[in-house]
């Protein structure tokens, strides 16, 4: 019998072929168009797919992306975004002479080195900072340190973290600024203190002087007796 003979099925009716090992349809197992008997326990054979029938596709697994690396943070707080590393991570350029984050240059006037100029210079180790507010002095040095001093500070002086940077020249410019205050008042006491002492001196000197002059010419001395 040719293989490519049409026959029915016994169990379903289905189409099958002569050479066919098991019905498309139902599953039951073939030999030469016959059913064969199945052994006792063992289970049907399961249906075959074919293009007649709908295959249900697979369930496609989710995949998580991988997370991109991005700036790291540093302990003790957070760093320039602006200045990264090839690996994307954050970079403390502080006391390195090199590069100053926006961060630093956006803090405006630096108080600390206005009020206090050479000494804050020094502490900063910004030796020309130093030089210019110990030659011109007030205001000239104090208004130049100002200006520059944030981007000194950063450029000459490590520190751990942004928040530390604003942190130590706060402290800067409230010490500053009550330094400041005291030499104002002193200076002022100063002023009242020489002003008294000048005006009282004139006051003494004229008193002395009109003294003087009331005396007269002074008095012939007495004639010898006969």
């Amino acid at each position: 019998m040719s293989g490519s003979q049409e026959l029915k099925c016994p169990k379903c009716g289905a189409k099958i072929f002569y050479t066919d090992a098991q019905c498309l349809s139902c599953g039951a197992r073939l030999d030469q168009g016959r059913i064969v008997a199945e052994q006792p326990g063992q289970p049907p054979a399961p249906p075959v797919p074919t293009t007649d029938m709908p295959v249900t596709p697979p369930t496609p697994t989710p995949v998580t992306p991988a997370p991109v690396p991005g700036p790291a943070t540093p302990p003790g707080g957070i760093l320039s975004s602006a200045v990264l590393d090839p690996l994307g991570a954050a970079v403390n350029t502080s006391g390195e002479q090199g590069m100053v984050p926006p961060e630093v240059e956006q803090l405006g006037f630096n108080w600390g080195a206005f009020f206090l100029t050479w000494i804050w210079a020094l502490a900063h180790q910004a030796w020309l900072g130093a030089a210019l507010g110990f030659l011109l002095g007030f205001p000239v040095g104090s208004i130049i340190l100002g200006i520059t001093g944030n981007r000194w500070a950063w450029q000459n002086r490590h520190f751990a973290s942004l928040e530390e940077f604003q942190a130590v020249q706060r402290a800067w410019a409230k010490w500053g600024l009550i330094l400041f205050i005291i030499q104002i008042v002193l200076s002022i006491v100063v002023v009242v203190v020489v002003v008294a002492l000048t005006v009282g001196g004139a006051s003494w000197y004229a008193d002395m002087l009109e003294q003087f002059e009331n005396m007269g010419p002074p008095s012939p001395p007495p004639a010898p007796m006969p």
